[in-house]
């Protein structure tokens, strides 16, 4: 795999984190995660609340950084993050056994955005332009026993892409 270098990119999710929790535990949270979050970090912990659960809330990243020992500027990163998890209210057999649950993160300071720089000017191209990204998570779980459950998500996330032509 080393051959064949990608592209690497982030979200603001990805960077920093979805919700307060995980961000103050550094991602930590996987094995106990609880809520929106699980969407994110563990979708078949969506089985551990058992009930509704709604959350809004707000994310903002400031930077200091220095290029050559001199500081170099980069727009703060705030973003506004939804979640919502529930149980799926099935009877019989499924009784007590489904949970979905949503994450939704849109950024305050637009939501596509560009900046051209001359080649050889330094550029932090994960720090200024992926924060600013709107991010959507989906995610369904299963509890197969009262010890084990299953889950899936999918993420959506928007993308600016294009060129410019100069003649």
């Amino acid at each position: 795999l080393w051959l064949s270098p990608s592209l690497g990119e982030a979200s603001s999710q990805d960077l920093f984190g979805l919700g307060a929790r995980g961000a103050a535990l550094g991602g930590a949270v996987v094995s106990n995660v609880e809520g929106y979050a699980s969407v994110y970090y563990n979708p078949a912990a969506l089985m551990s609340l058992g009930h509704n659960h709604f959350s809004v809330g707000y994310q903002r990243a400031d930077y200091s950084l220095e290029f050559n020992e001199n500081s170099y500027a980069v727009d703060a990163a705030s973003n506004l993050f939804l979640g919502l998890n529930f149980p799926i209210p099935f009877g019989g057999i499924l009784a007590d056994r489904l949970a979905m649950g949503f994450g939704f993160m849109v950024p305050f300071s637009s939501i596509a955005e560009a900046n051209l720089r001359p080649p050889a000017e330094p550029f932090f191209v994960l720090l200024e332009t992926r924060p600013r990204v709107i991010g959507l998570h989906a995610a369904m779980a299963l509890r197969i026993t009262d010890t084990l459950s299953i889950g899936a998500g999918v993420v959506a996330l928007s993308e600016l892409e294009g060129g410019i032509d100069i003649s």
